[in-house]
């Protein structure tokens, strides 16, 4: 026993310095093994938060790249790394502090559920995004008649009832210049008769193409449409009050008139008056008044004039 403790206290200095050297090369291998390093990981999506706060005061955020992403580079130890699981990071940006129309520059923030990891870079590290303002517009309606009306009837559009007669939209301000008009669309297939009924409206630009936003509202939940829908038929102009024995001729002999179905299956002819006439103008010309039935109009403009022959 004796001799062992000897020996220890002979070579004490070279055994510590063994131990030393022993523990060295242990931390060399082990960090070999499973360094710190740096990974580059992946690209994450970047959500938006706050959007509620700013909308709450009028403002929204008009456009939003698509796609929008940040490339992460993190590091942690490549034994965990090799099962790293992407999931635990997300990233966003928060412009709930936003307040004023125009371009808004916004940090891209990183949320980690694990610890074992840390974010060297990212990039992009922030992002621009434009806020807008919600403003109240007035645009005019539009009727779109879609789908073939039959031949035998006629829309009597001076007669159009459209209640209101604007649409009223809430629209981000940089969007309601591209709005022309709000459009009902009515299908006029098979359609004998009036319509009246309550309709969306679609807002379009001025090549008639819809504009759409998510923050677009048109606020009239309903547009009440009344269109009337007429019968046509073409009848002859009979002149009542014709002096005896005057030889005329009428620039249209024919007219065509518009109506109640029931009403205009009654009518066979147009009586015609002539104004002003005077028996001592010879080859003169008169204008003729037309006398339509109540609820009966002419599907045209038309001047109808007698020209008196020798």
């Amino acid at each position: 026993m004796k001799k062992l403790i000897e020996a220890f206290k002979r070579n004490t200095v070279l055994k510590v310095f063994s131990l030393i050297l022993a523990i060295l090369l242990w931390a060399f291998v082990q960090l070999n093994q499973n360094p710190e390093i740096s990974y580059e990981a992946f690209e994450i999506p970047i959500t938006i938060t706050g959007e509620a706060d700013i909308n709450s005061e009028g403002f929204v955020i008009s456009t939003i790249p698509k796609n929008l992403k940040t490339s992460l580079t993190i590091s942690g130890k490549r034994s965990y790394l090799s099962t790293f699981n992407p999931a635990a990071l997300s990233a966003y940006v928060d412009v709930s502090t936003a307040s004023n129309v125009g371009d808004f520059t916004c940090p891209v923030l990183i949320r980690s559920d694990d610890g074992n990891i840390s974010v060297v870079s990212k990039s992009p590290s922030s992002i621009s995004l434009y806020v807008d303002r919600v403003i109240t517009a007035q645009k005019p309606i539009k009727l779109s008649y879609d789908g073939t009306l039959d031949p035998d009837y006629y829309i009597d559009k001076d007669n159009i009832v459209i209640t209101p007669n604007q649409a009223t939209i809430k629209v981000p301000e940089l969007v309601a210049p591209k709005i022309s008009e709000v459009v009902v669309h009515l299908d006029m297939t098979n359609v004998k008769g009036e319509i009246h009924n309550e309709f969306q409206g679609i807002p379009v630009d001025n090549k008639g193409e819809e504009v759409t936003d998510k923050f677009l509202k048109i606020t009239n939940e309903s547009i009440s449409v009344q269109v009337p829908v007429l019968k046509r038929k073409t009848v002859p102009v009979v002149i009542k009050n014709l002096p005896d024995k005057l030889r005329y001729n009428l620039n249209t002999e024919q007219i065509e008139i518009a109506g109640n179905e029931e009403i205009i299956e009654t009518i066979s002819q147009i009586d015609g008056y002539i104004n002003d006439y005077n028996a001592q103008d010879e080859n003169a010309s008169y204008t003729v008044t037309l006398k339509l039935p109540e609820e009966v109009i002419l599907t045209e403009e038309k001047t109808v004039k007698l020209y008196v022959i020798d």
